[in-house]
């Protein structure tokens, strides 16, 4: 019994920890984060894909204590070669999608409601062939408790 009790409270000083510090996870994207107030969480994310061949789902994990909470993102999408689509699902379920083509970069604001997972998630996908020197940076700031 006190082992059990322990390890919960382990756990949950575990679980706590980063989030004070509004965490963010960017897979292979580089991010950063941090808490805005205490009932936001707000952070910035780039990444560059030298060569993309097919549509990938990117994701940005945020650690937040709220169950699927809303964040406004503001994207911008570069690409050196080819043409890119962004695309975003808004908290209506509405799809929003923006191209980007070498020296026009596609750039825009959406709400979003993050998935169960707390994930912003976008897809980038070449359009007419593979694209090269793609590079997207974000910021967001979501509506949740840290």
């Amino acid at each position: 019994m006190r082992r059990r009790l322990y390890s919960l409270l382990l756990i949950g000083l575990l679980a706590a920890l980063p989030a004070c510090a509004g965490s963010v996870l960017g897979g292979q994207a580089r991010c950063t984060g941090s808490t805005a107030l205490i009932t936001q969480v707000s952070g910035e994310c780039e990444r560059t894909i030298e060569s993309l061949s097919e549509a990938e789902t990117q994701r940005i994990a945020v650690q937040t204590t709220d169950v699927v909470p809303h964040a406004t993102v503001d994207f911008q999408v570069s690409v050196d070669r080819g043409q890119v689509r962004i695309t975003f699902v808004d908290s209506q379920g509405d799809t929003q999608s923006e191209e980007a083509a070498p020296g026009s970069p596609a750039s825009g604001s959406v709400r979003v409601q993050l998935d169960p997972l707390n994930q912003i998630k976008f897809d980038l996908e070449p359009v007419g062939g593979e694209a090269e020197g793609v590079e997207y940076h974000l910021t967001f700031l979501c509506d949740c408790m840290p």
